[in-house]
């Protein structure tokens, strides 16, 4: 890695423009996770995650604007260390949202590809979480879910869903194309361009 600033980073009239909004969170065991693609520097991406003997992502939908994402820095010792925060809240409590939240405890943690809104090309963008080039799977999301139901009527019934895991970069944007468990053979996501 160098230690010099070789590159400008200019905003453009688009840039100003730039809404923030998650889409669909997709995961897969960080154990699942055979290899990972990075893009050619200065290209802060990854074009590409193998899983072992063919794994699907799962996918993990959430109720519209209670999706977040979060990141604190600290820089100490020369290195820079990341926490990532990743918040779902999953509507309706029950027996089968139950069991799935519940798997999430039997892993060591997660890889996830959130959806962003903004269009990257023909396709959204997305981001990386829970990998990164220096640590690798070490960078993994560990999951907790807590439950809510409250007592009003119009009150809060679900789960919240909070993945935290560290990194020493920003995360990646993800360009290329993931299968997704569909209960049969699976389908392909494509993100980026």
């Amino acid at each position: 890695m160098s230690c010099a600033i070789t590159s400008n980073l200019s905003v453009t009239c688009a840039d100003e423009t730039a809404n923030g909004g998650l889409s669909r969170i997709f995961m897969v065991a960080d154990k699942q996770v055979a290899s990972v693609t990075f893009g050619v520097s200065p290209a802060h991406t990854i074009t590409g995650i193998t899983t072992v003997d063919s794994a699907k992502f799962v996918e993990y939908m959430g109720r519209f604007e209670t999706k977040s994402i979060a990141t604190e820095a600290n820089k100490d010792n020369g290195g820079v260390r990341y926490t990532h925060t990743i918040e779902l809240f999953i509507p309706k409590l029950n027996k089968t949202k139950a069991e799935v939240l519940a798997q999430l405890d039997a892993v060591r943690g997660t890889v996830a590809i959130v959806e962003t809104y903004e269009s990257a090309g023909t396709d959204k963008q997305a981001l990386v979480f829970g990998y990164d080039k220096k640590i690798g799977g070490d960078a993994f999301l560990k999951g907790t879910t807590a439950q809510m139901l409250e007592a009003t009527v119009n009150g809060q019934n679900g789960y919240m869903l909070t993945l935290v895991g560290a990194g020493t970069e920003l995360t990646r944007e993800f360009i290329g194309t993931i299968t997704v468990e569909d209960g049969a053979t699976g389908t392909s996501v494509s993100f980026g361009a």
